[in-house]
């Protein structure tokens, strides 16, 4: 248990933070999970909505320090492969 003032803020400050990171890291998941069903489903539609918004909230996560900025930066690039990948690859037959 912190003794001082100061440990103690510090130990409030990483509870409050690590819980509200928590939530916004299982949005992300769910957001990840949302693009890979788009991305099965083949739908032009959905793979680009999916992706927009995913790239958006991986955006908002790098904004609030869930995540590094260099990390978001590729993640939202793996992103972009993968649906371009599913965009352009070609019906079976």
């Amino acid at each position: 248990m912190a003794h001082t003032k100061q440990a103690l803020k510090r130990a409030r400050q990483s509870t409050t933070r690590r819980t509200s990171h928590k939530s916004e890291r299982a949005a992300l998941k769910t957001q990840f999970k949302k693009l890979d069903d788009a991305l099965k489903s083949g739908d032009e539609k959905a793979i680009l909505e999916a992706v927009r918004s995913t790239q958006v909230q991986v955006d908002k996560a790098a904004q609030h320090k869930v995540m590094h900025k260099n990390a978001a930066s590729r993640t939202k690039s793996r992103v972009a492969a993968r649906a371009k990948k599913a965009l352009t690859a070609k019906p079976a037959k």
